[in-house]
């Protein structure tokens, strides 16, 4: 890895944190959409949030989408940017991309909601015009691509994140949680979950999950319909909650959950749940994997947002 390449990348996130605390990345909901409850629509949320891509270059170009998986060597040509790509690159709307490699795939999401893709094998001999639908563009697809560029690493290993009871899978849901004075209730993470005795931690969501223990061991009871409280002075912020069956079981079920105040609870709550609903079509193109981390990487961008609120 080159050090101009290290360098540009730094440049370029400097300037996206400057402006998400600026402007935010995440459009707000208007009054009548805080009256109603979240439908199940594909349409806009809002205003689009600003484009920025994966280099400093990019960032000066059309960002229309994210790559979500490649494999082998494959090239972006733009008028103003060539480069071999990777997992989290931006690609560049009227893009060529380019199959290096005689081997190798590629899944694209574009910020209108469509996928471009070559499966592999002898196929996309041609290279793939990258081309977004201007009026097609999802408002939280946006704010979850740009917010998947600049921090890839946090928002993977969805697919493995699952507790094995008795033969059955069972998988936690990622919120948006209320904080209180002296203890949240992360019952909503635990809809249609197996009753019984659990041992619970929780982490900061940022660095991959490497981050420093923010609470627990400790062990929680789940009871369908009930509170599931955990006493514990938990700032707002992004967090992975990870489950297990007891505490030396190394294989957790893992969740995201958004901790935030009362001041931004209600916003972030029906945002996540007009995503949640949108996302919906995006799961008929791609897999749920991706999907949830796109999501996962949404709920990044609303916990921006209310950082920066509190420093305009």
């Amino acid at each position: 890895m080159s050090k101009h390449w290290m360098l540009s990348r730094s440049i370029q996130y400097a300037y996206v944190l400057i402006t998400l605390a600026i402007s935010g990345v995440c459009p707000p909901l208007q009054p009548s959409e805080l009256a109603e409850p979240a439908e199940a629509s594909g349409t806009n949320l809002a205003e689009s949030a600003t484009d920025f891509g994966s280099s400093a270059e990019s960032s000066q170009e059309d960002v229309a989408g994210l790559v979500m998986r490649v494999t082998g060597d494959w090239e972006m040509r733009s008028s103003k940017t060539v480069r071999h790509l990777r997992r989290g690159d931006a690609v560049i709307n009227g893009s060529l991309l380019s199959k290096i490699s005689k081997d190798g795939a590629i899944t694209v999401v574009l910020t209108d909601g469509n996928t471009l893709k070559c499966p592999g094998g002898a196929e996309c001999i041609d290279p793939i015009a990258v081309r977004k639908q201007q009026s097609l563009m999802d408002s939280w697809l946006v704010a979850a691509i740009n917010m998947f560029v600049q921090r890839p690493g946090d928002w993977a290993n969805a697919e493995s994140r699952e507790l094995d009871l008795l033969g059955q899978k069972q998988r936690l849901n990622d919120a948006v949680i209320e904080s209180g004075a002296d203890q949240i209730d992360l019952a909503p993470i635990f809809t249609d979950f197996e009753d019984g005795s659990y041992s619970l931690q929780i982490y900061k969501a940022s660095n991959g999950g490497t981050n420093k223990r923010n609470f627990g061991p400790a062990a929680i009871s789940v009871q369908s319909g009930k509170p599931v409280v955990v006493e514990s002075q938990i700032s707002a912020g992004l967090y992975r909650v990870k489950l297990t069956c007891s505490k030396d079981d190394p294989s957790p079920a893992e969740a995201f959950v958004l901790i935030s105040d009362p001041e931004h609870y209600r916003n972030n709550q029906l945002l996540f749940d007009k995503a949640t609903a949108a996302s919906k079509d995006l799961k008929q193109t791609v897999s749920a994997t991706a999907v949830q981390e796109l999501l996962r990487a949404y709920l990044g961008c609303l916990d921006v947002d209310a950082q920066a609120s509190g420093i305009k």
